[in-house]
């Protein structure tokens, strides 16, 4: 017989509640340690996203909006939370491998990629209570926040450098503003503005693409809606990015007002910024006029009418299903298996010992000898050299005038953050610019910045530079040695190579491109020194860049290239000793030729 009594009633409640908590502690927890264990490289990917222009402002809204978004659809009800779902165990398995691969490589972007696709598989096992469905699509703000591989961000942002140095030109062409556009450089009577990182157009295109998904996620907008919105985003912020351009000129040559830099260049950056965002709000809501539901009686033209009507208002309209058919479609969400929640835990286990190899580094390079001593949540990278540092004759080149230069600019920007040049005349009457530029996360194209400016580039051949070190050991320090031409006449020839925090050479990639990108950052991670040189994600380069008219003659390489190594040793052996100063004093090697 059944019982009324009210303090058995509430001890069973009780009981339930208990026993529904316990459930969900033994659900989550596995994703908690999976995601606790990569922290170490998670915090690694943060700071290395801090140091790029186009994701520093903005990612910690994607992490806030995803715990937002988790917070306000969790289910509260008491019924049943979790699910079994097979796209949930697929989210797994990609998290192990992106996990161990981290460890592997020691490279923070696969922490991130698996951190991500654990919490997106935890949320696909959670039911939305309005849909029926579930919870996984909370986690897409956080991949806007994962940077794009193989280095192809900075391939889009060579691309919108180039797209919005065309659309301006166009503009500045019908308000008839006399210009010359070589390559992504728009030169005006006595002035030009070069189009860098900071005016490329990447921080609103990520911005807006960050606020398009979070409004498809947040208003339930069907797959359909959400890629024309994404898409709207997209062109926005091209054409966003055009004005801001277009505007800078326009006010410096009619008023006289310069918004090329200081506070004036940020509130015309956050203003087109804003109005981007208004855009693409308006731009929701007239694709909710032009793709809204129809009334389920507005056409009744027989079953093929009902059909077309059902289609639209579920792909396209996103209206939402009645009752009974979210009531169906949650009584028909299964328990989670024995098997799933095995998978879950066998997920904790591995990485957990992937994350205490990735503590293992990160101990090693804290108690590593010399230099190799790193602390790599340190942002001090740049060491200025001097107006000294390099000589004012080089053997028979002689420093023009004046000659030398410093430059500083945003971190993360195209051309370095700092760059030191010297200006030199040769007997041959041609100029030649000596630069050290400083700092780089890896490897970098300088090649892609000459052809940003204008310079069509003919040829690019890996070389290398044979010497004696110094305990009598033969010593390859490779560099890249390219040919530019212009349709003017004019030909260049670009000397330059990268070296790391320790003074050590890279090794350029014989070609570069995606391929070659991907394989040269997966050859010898598993050095010690290499594995160093990843937490401290540093690169200097040093270049020699001559111009001229007519054909660059083989004696002329020869000599630029010798040139070009003597200098080359006198930066790299400044900056040691610069580094050396600003760590108290420290020994490194030297590679003496």
């Amino acid at each position: 017989m059944a019982t009324s009594n009210p303090a058995i009633q509430s001890e069973t409640r009780t009981s339930s509640s208990s026993e529904s908590s316990k459930e969900i502690v033994r659900t989550i927890l596995p994703y908690i340690i999976g995601i606790l264990v990569q922290m170490p490289l998670l915090v690694l990917y943060y700071f290395w996203l801090s140091d790029r222009p186009h994701y520093s402002s903005w990612w910690p809204f994607g992490v806030l909006a995803t715990l937002v978004l988790i917070y306000f659809r969790w289910p509260r009800d008491g019924k049943q939370i979790f699910m079994e779902s097979w796209w949930s165990n697929v989210l797994l398995v990609i998290a192990v491998l992106s996990g161990l691969t981290g460890v592997l490589f020691v490279e923070p972007w696969f922490a991130a990629c698996s951190v991500y696709t654990l919490v997106a598989s935890l949320m696909a096992r959670v039911i939305d209570r309005d849909t029926g469905r579930s919870l996984w699509t909370v986690a897409l703000p956080l991949f806007v926040t994962l940077a794009i591989p193989m280095n192809r961000d900075q391939w889009l942002i060579n691309w919108l450098q180039s797209s919005s140095a065309h659309l301006t030109s166009r503009l500045l062409d019908l308000v008839n503003i006399a210009h010359y556009m070589p390559g992504t450089v728009i030169e005006v009577p006595g002035k030009q503005y070069g189009i860098e990182e900071a005016c490329s157009g990447i921080q609103s295109f990520f911005l807006l693409l960050f606020v398009a998904i979070v409004l498809c996620v947040w208003l339930r907008r069907t797959l359909f809606r959400s890629i024309l919105l994404v898409g709207a985003a997209v062109l926005w912020s091209i054409f966003m990015n055009c004005i801001r351009i277009f505007l800078i000129p326009i006010c410096d040559i009619n008023f006289d007002i310069d918004l090329s830099e200081g506070v004036q260049h940020d509130l015309l950056g956050w203003t087109t910024m804003a109005l981007g965002v208004f855009l693409l709000l308006s731009t929701d809501q007239f694709l909710m006029f032009l793709f809204g539901p129809v009334e389920s009686g507005a056409s009744s033209s027989g079953p093929m009418g009902k059909f077309i009507t059902k289609v639209w208002n579920g792909l396209i309209a996103g209206k939402k299903d009645d009752e009974e058919t979210t009531r169906r479609r949650k009584s028909r969400r299964k328990p989670l298996t024995g098997m799933s929640k095995m998978l879950a835990w066998g997920t904790a286990a591995i990485l957990g010992i992937g994350g205490m190899l990735a503590l293992w580094d990160i101990k090693n390079c804290y108690q590593a000898p010399e230099h190799a001593s790193l602390n790599f949540f340190s942002t001090k990278v740049v060491f200025p050299l001097k107006e000294t540092s390099l000589p004012e004759q080089i053997e028979d080149w002689k420093q023009v005038p004046n000659g030398y230069k410093s430059d500083d600019r945003s971190r993360g920007s195209d051309f370095g953050e700092k760059s030191d040049s010297w200006t030199y005349m040769s007997p041959n009457r041609f100029f030649a610019l000596a630069s050290f530029d400083q700092a780089f996360p890896g490897w970098h194209e300088l090649t892609t910045c000459y052809r940003n400016t204008g310079w069509k580039m003919t040829t690019r051949d890996k070389r290398e530079f044979d010497f004696d070190g110094p305990n009598g050991e033969k010593i390859s320090w490779p560099y890249i040695e390219a040919h530019f031409e212009k349709d003017t006449g004019e030909r260049g020839m670009l000397v330059f190579s990268l070296f790391d925090s320790f003074g050590e050479p890279f090794d350029p990639p014989k070609e570069w491109n995606a391929i070659a990108h991907l394989l040269h950052g997966a050859t010898g991670r598993l050095g010690s020194r290499i594995r160093a040189r990843l937490f401290s994600n540093s690169a200097y380069q040093t270049q020699v860049f001559v111009r001229g008219y007519g054909d660059i003659s083989p004696d002329v390489r020869d000599e630029v290239t010798d040139r070009y190594l003597t200098i080359r040793e006198i930066m790299r052996q400044e900056f040691i000793a610069a580094r050396n100063e600003e760590d108290g004093g420290g020994n490194a090697v030297a590679l003496n030729q």
